[in-house]
């Protein structure tokens, strides 16, 4: 049995965390929202047979999130051969996104190799490596080592792009 007593529990602890999870591997926050809502929908109906229900549904909404953006594409290009207009305002959508934090942190995860991303957003989220290596399916070296470059890339990014942000070093305002 899992650390939760029961799935209500689970759910009032763990949604907005996981929808954090998606925004941070990239995801638009509505993309986010349906998806962490998908899986805890399938983790309720199998809630009797998962050890670890917080792993659980990030892999599951990460699928869901993943086929619902790649369903999106899909309904572009078919658009755009088409030659009928799908009003997507990605600049709005974009700029709503900023005012959270999550978004900027995203931004700059987003700039890592596919890889380097799988992992750290598991970590952002507390999973030990071993548990990444487990619940990803990959030896616990290469998380590890995707972890160290995915540290690496992201201070160098944070260090390039703070002074645009206007982040001092404790990450606050520089006003």
């Amino acid at each position: 049995m899992n650390e939760y007593s029961d799935f209500d529990e689970f759910f009032k602890h763990d949604f907005a965390p996981l929808v954090g999870f998606l925004c941070k591997a990239g995801f638009d926050l509505e993309t986010a929202k349906d998806a962490a809502a998908d899986s805890m929908v399938h983790a309720l109906e199998r809630w009797s047979t998962i050890d670890h229900p917080r792993a659980w549904v990030r892999k599951a909404a990460h699928r869901i999130a993943r086929a619902q953006v790649q369903r999106t594409e899909e309904g572009v290009r078919r658009a755009v051969k088409g030659d009928w207009s799908q009003s997507l305002d990605r600049e709005t959508e974009r700029l709503i996104s900023l005012l959270d934090e999550t978004a900027w942190v995203a931004d700059l995860v987003n700039q890592l190799p596919e890889r380097q991303r799988d992992v750290i957003v598991w970590a952002l989220d507390g999973f030990s490596p071993a548990q990444i290596a487990d619940h990803l399916g990959l030896p616990g070296t290469t998380v590890r080592s995707n972890l160290r470059h995915a540290r690496k890339r992201l201070e160098h990014l944070y260090r390039k792009q703070r002074p645009a942000h206007g982040l001092t070093e404790g990450g606050g305002d520089s006003d």
